[in-house]
């Protein structure tokens, strides 16, 4: 009998006008038991609770996420400049090029971040040029290589390095250091031509 009262109301509810929606609102309430007009009440804030929560959480993972961003655009610049003020010194004669690649790559090797931030240098046809963390990858192709997921991690860092603005993020799949499961990372590319 509930059941076929509560869909009757669910019909004269949809059927009606906004104006009309508060005499209907009276009429269910003045239906209800003492009891059921109390839970009302906490029923309503218990679901403006969980919106509000589910709202703030969303917010604090995007500006988590944004502050992310940007650290990773800030040590990727860092290191550009690193590479860039090499690059003068073989410019001005100060070095050979040859030893300003290798001193720059040494300090792009050095340069961590965080428990485990690195930076890698990988040229446009994705060769990789160095790698901190997995330096037998140093000198190889990557072009073939698929992350855990299958996305061409490398054909991907080639193609944010080669767009229009020069740089770019992207998300991947890779075990983070000492660890053998990949995870989930967030990589800043940015080009660097002299």
């Amino acid at each position: 009998r509930r059941k076929s009262r509560y869909a009757s109301y669910a019909a004269q509810i949809a059927a009606l006008p906004h104006s009309e929606l508060n005499v209907l609102a009276k009429l269910i309430m003045n239906r209800l038991t003492l009891k059921q007009k109390l839970w009302v009440p906490l029923l309503l804030c218990w679901v403006a609770l969980l919106i509000v929560t589910v709202v703030n959480a969303l917010e604090a993972r995007s500006a988590q996420m944004d502050a992310r961003r940007a650290d990773l655009a800030d040590v990727t610049d860092m290191a550009v400049s690193i590479v860039a003020d090499y690059a003068k010194q073989a410019d001005a004669g100060k070095l050979s090029v040859d030893d300003a690649k290798q001193q720059a790559i040494a300090r792009i090797n050095a340069q961590r971040y965080g428990t485990s931030g690195y930076v890698t240098i990988v040229r446009g046809d994705s060769v990789m040029i160095t790698h901190p963390m997995s330096p037998k990858l140093n000198g190889k192709d990557m072009s073939a290589f698929r992350d855990a997921k299958g996305n061409a991690l490398y054909q991907d860092i080639a193609q944010a390095g080669g767009s229009a603005a020069g740089a770019g993020f992207l998300r991947y799949w890779w075990p983070k250091p000492g660890a053998t499961a990949p995870s989930e990372k967030i990589g800043y590319v940015k080009r660097f031509a002299p």
